[in-house]
């Protein structure tokens, strides 16, 4: 058992100054802790130790840039909206990283002198719904056709972002040839990029296009600094609508090959530390209604990278559900599959739900298709 004691005051100043948008940010942090790390052995010493460390962010945003693009016959078409920023952010006073035992995310945190840096583009049309003033109270009233209101619609988003390190070790907390996971360099992507010491982060880039309120695409890819090269990329695709809910994700990542001068720090590969090649897709989908009649769906897992002992198959998971609902309940099954080789399992579940009063059976089911 470890006790941890944490105390981390915090000051933000905003100032607006000639279009820009500028928030400095001050704080400092002092966290004891009741036992530690013998960095030699990675033993867990009852050795305490007191953490404590300053930190200034500077976030800047200029005013956004606008302009509307019209059809051919002065129609309104969409808007275009540029919203570049910048944010210098600088840690310091952690020299004990080392014997800092992680539990979360509080504890995994570096020295840093660094800066972000991205431009977000959003693309706004415009879509009528119903105007819910006293003439559309009316309208209702007397029959007649209610009248429409025009509102902007943010339909597609994409944003390109990176980083600039001034400090390469992050205060001695980076080791070159290891899988290193720690804040700041954790928040810029859902896939790691520091298994070496970098100045440029990867780009990240992010894309979201809504065209309606149930269909949406998410896009999300990492590109080298180094080399232009496809790092990973993330594809998601979901459609609700009354009767059928779809949803897909699909990942694929590369194991990064180091440039010679960097070779030292590969793993037994020569790949950069931290990244795999693989890929993964993820489908589901679910018809019916929950709430009355016949409604059912299935969802899949299959991981497409060979391993060892996993067999000829790419099906890691199923999932398939069928239940029926009356007006004063409902009865689903459920039957799971899981095979990553070393490790099968097949196990049938089922609920039942009395309205108004609670649910009954092995498990709760239904959540994987939200």
């Amino acid at each position: 058992m470890v006790q941890r004691l944490d105390f981390h005051p915090r000051v933000a100043l905003p100032i607006n100054f000639a279009g820009f948008s500028i928030t400095a940010t001050a704080g400092a942090r002092a966290t004891f802790y009741s036992n530690s790390l013998d960095p030699t052995n990675r033993a867990v010493l009852s050795t305490n130790l007191t953490r404590g460390y300053g930190e200034f962010e500077l976030d800047v945003r200029p005013a956004a840039l606008a302009k509307n693009f019209q059809r051919g016959n002065g129609v309104f078409f969409f808007r275009h909206v540029i919203e570049p920023y910048i944010i210098y952010r600088k840690i310091s006073g952690i020299n004990e990283f080392d014997r800092i035992i992680r539990f979360d995310y509080n504890d995994a945190i570096a020295n840093t002198n660094e800066i972000e840096f991205g431009i977000s583009n959003r693309f706004f049309t415009r879509r009528s719904t119903e105007n819910v003033s006293s003439a559309a109270v009316r309208a209702t009233r007397t029959g007649e056709k209610a009248p429409l209101s025009s509102q902007p619609y943010e339909a597609l988003t994409v944003t390109v972002r990176g980083k600039y390190f001034f400090d390469r070790f992050f205060g001695g907390a980076l080791i070159p040839g290891r899988r290193n996971q720690f804040y700041p360099i954790n928040t810029l992507s859902g896939f790691s990029y520091g298994g070496i010491p970098r100045r440029f982060s990867p780009l990240n880039v992010e894309a979201r296009y809504r065209p309606r309120n149930d269909i949406f695409v998410d896009l999300r890819t990492d590109l080298d600094t180094r080399d232009g090269g496809l790092r990973a990329l993330s594809t998601t695709f979901g459609i609700t609508r009354p009767l059928i809910q779809a949803f897909q994700s699909f990942y694929y990542t590369r194991a990064i090959e180091l440039v010679p001068s960097l070779a030292r720090f590969g793993d037994a590969r020569g790949s950069e530390p931290g990244t795999l090649r693989g890929s993964q897709w993820s489908p589901s989908v679910f018809l019916g209604d929950r709430e009355r009649g016949l409604y059912g769906g299935t969802s899949f897992f299959f991981d497409f990278q060979e391993r060892p002992g996993k067999g000829n198959t790419s099906l890691i998971s199923s999932t398939v559900t069928v239940g029926y609902s009356w007006d004063c309940c409902a009865v689903t099954a459920q039957n799971y599959t899981f095979n990553v080789g070393v490790r099968k399992e097949n196990r049938v579940v089922f609920s039942f739900r009395l309205n108004g009063i609670g649910t009954f059976g092995t498990e709760q089911i239904g959540q994987r298709f939200r």
